[in-house]
């Protein structure tokens, strides 16, 4: 099938179409790029957090924005929609310990006063996530490749931000018991 984008038209972007061939696929590989994220997501919901309760917060935390950080680089560059569709149910099952964990972790460096501001301020700057694409694809670009790259670049410095300035919950050490580190 012979087709050609008309890149002067408003609507046309750079994306995973002609990255990852999506002309030529099948609409069930195509379906699996979105829904696997999901269903990554809903695989670890149970798991995950759990697992900050007994390993720490930021251990959790840091292993799962490292892995952001890995996924997002292979997303960018791959041209197979194999790839893509694992990449993606990887960046789900790490959504639990990046959104559910990371949650979690900062609220518990907050007085209870500060903690409904900052999670009505965490979830309004969530959803201006959509506001902020709209804009970016409507007047600044028509390529993906960069917007995915300042949420690359977000994921790298809360990783180096973690790593180096943010210690474990003190909350979470209190209730393992450990009151010296706390």
């Amino acid at each position: 099938m012979n087709y050609t984008i008309n890149w002067e038209n408003q609507t046309s972007l750079y994306n995973w179409v002609e990255q990852l061939d999506l002309i030529c696929q099948d609409r069930a590989h195509i379906g699996l790029i979105g829904s696997v994220y999901f269903m990554g997501w809903t695989t670890t919901c149970l798991v995950v957090p759990p697992l900050s309760d007994q390993y720490g917060r930021k251990l959790i935390f840091l292993i799962c924005i490292s892995v952001t950080c890995l996924s997002y680089v292979w997303l960018m560059l791959t041209n197979n929609i194999n790839v893509t569709i694992s990449m993606m149910f990887l960046q789900g099952m790490i959504t639990s310990g990046r959104l559910t964990v990371g949650y979690v972790y900062m609220q518990e460096f907050l007085t209870p006063k500060w903690r409904v501001v900052s999670g009505a301020a965490y979830n309004v700057i969530d959803g201006m996530t959509y506001l902020f694409m709209t804009i970016y694809f409507g007047w600044i670009s028509k390529h993906y490749f960069w917007y995915c790259l300042i949420g690359f670049l977000y994921a790298l410095v809360c990783l180096c931000v973690c790593v180096s300035l943010i210690p474990e919950s003190p909350l979470w050490l209190l209730k393992v018991g450990k009151m010296e580190q706390a």
